[in-house]
């Protein structure tokens, strides 16, 4: 429910619909693409798919997926509690959603260079250490935010 009504706001703005063929005045705007990513939660799909709904229509849309892979080691620095017996994910989901299809110019890719961009997959890519990942305060995110930040439970480091 929040990242449809976050999302939907975005839509909304974006818009430039003609309210007489579009009563609610809601479409992708053909200039933007969204990037759904799952966070390794394949129980996200219905959610992303409820997103691009206004009361019963579904918004028109292109969907490609694309599969990105993680490396095992930089993940495996990024949790406090690592147990061998329970596999570790490293893929994760990622919608990329248009309003028509996604036209790209093939370029070969950087770091596999028997590989294009024509395919749905990227990887191995390197993740952040902890101590590298951007954090602020809950002061800051409540600045930021405002009324969009939810809670999602646990203290904040910094914050009483």
């Amino acid at each position: 429910a929040y990242m449809a009504k976050c999302l939907g706001a975005c839509f909304k703005a974006a818009s430039s619909v003609d309210p007489e063929t579009n009563p609610d005045g809601v479409a992708l705007h053909p200039q933007h693409a969204y990037f759904l990513m799952d966070g390794f939660r394949a129980v996200h799909d219905k959610d992303f798919n409820n997103v691009f709904c206004v009361g019963d229509r579904k918004l028109d849309r292109v969907e490609k997926r694309v599969y990105i892979t993680y490396e095992e080691s930089s993940l495996k620095c990024r949790k406090l509690r690592y147990r061998s017996n329970v596999p570790m994910e490293v893929v994760e989901l990622m919608k990329v959603v248009t309003a028509n299809p996604l036209v790209l110019p093939v370029k070969q890719r950087l770091a596999c260079e028997s590989s294009s961009n024509q395919n749905n997959h990227i990887g191995p890519v390197p993740t952040a250490g902890p101590n590298d990942v951007w954090q602020v305060t809950f002061a800051e995110k409540k600045t930021m935010l405002g009324e969009a930040r939810v809670g999602v439970g646990g203290t904040t480091p910094g914050t009483p």
